[in-house]
């Protein structure tokens, strides 16, 4: 019996940590969220949706060579999170370095999650658009600010 109520503690006490986690997220503590999640991967390397919450976490503190890095891992951990590509797209959109490369994934994105909602494509079809315009340009898109956010 005492083993499964420590087991069971356990179990709470790691559902704690995500809550919390996410909780942080939700009040913009980018910072603290990722480094609970930083903890909770060094005991469950291949959880995706931890991976994502760091990901987006990095985005949001504009880390996004780190945050491209973490969507990277998501991809050799589970090659079809098809999501990835739009979150390494929007990444590469944000930082503004490499419009190509940003191009490239949040195409790569639309052409294979077809049957996302329109909260997850539009985004990445306005990133696509907001990419397309010469800086400057009368017109000229801006990025979205948010995106398919995980805990929407």
């Amino acid at each position: 019996a005492l083993e499964k109520a420590v087991t069971e503690a356990q179990v709470t006490n790691v559902m704690a940590e995500i809550a919390l986690a996410f909780i942080d997220y939700q009040e913009k503590a980018f910072a603290k969220a990722a480094a609970t999640a930083d903890g909770l991967l060094a005991k469950y390397p291949n959880n995706i949706i931890l991976r994502t919450l760091k990901g987006d976490c990095l985005i949001q503190q504009k880390k996004f060579p780190e945050a491209v890095a973490e969507f990277e891992k998501i991809l050799s951990i589970e090659p079809d999170v098809t999501k990835a590509y739009l979150y390494m797209g929007m990444a590469y959109a944000r930082e503004g370095k490499d419009k190509a490369r940003a191009k490239e994934f949040l195409q790569k994105y639309l052409s294979l999650d077809t049957k996302a909602s329109d909260e997850w494509r539009d985004p990445a079809s306005n990133a696509l658009k907001a990419l397309e315009k010469p800086e400057g340009a009368a017109g000229e898109q801006k990025l979205p600010e948010s995106f398919g956010s995980i805990i929407r």
